[in-house]
């Protein structure tokens, strides 16, 4: 199996992926992956599966903010 390590400014995130060929049972989320503003705002602002952030040139996923919107994903 192939695992890729992203890099964010404090932490190291390792990812799994499956091997080519098969699809993944869920998204994976990008968390840590370095990315231009404009790549964020063209991308990554309206993702379908995460909320993210940009935060100094790395993604950063925001956590679900109240009850309200953790029922809505539960």
């Amino acid at each position: 199996m192939e695992s890729l390590q992203a890099l964010s400014k404090n932490r190291r995130t390792k990812i799994i992926r499956p091997p080519a060929g098969i699809p993944p049972e869920e998204e994976i989320s990008e968390d840590g992956k370095a990315v231009t503003e404009a790549e964020y705002w063209e991308k990554y602002y309206n993702h379908p599966v995460f909320s993210y952030e940009w935060n100094n040139g790395y993604l950063e996923e925001k956590p679900v903010t109240d009850y309200a919107g953790f029922l809505m994903y539960w």
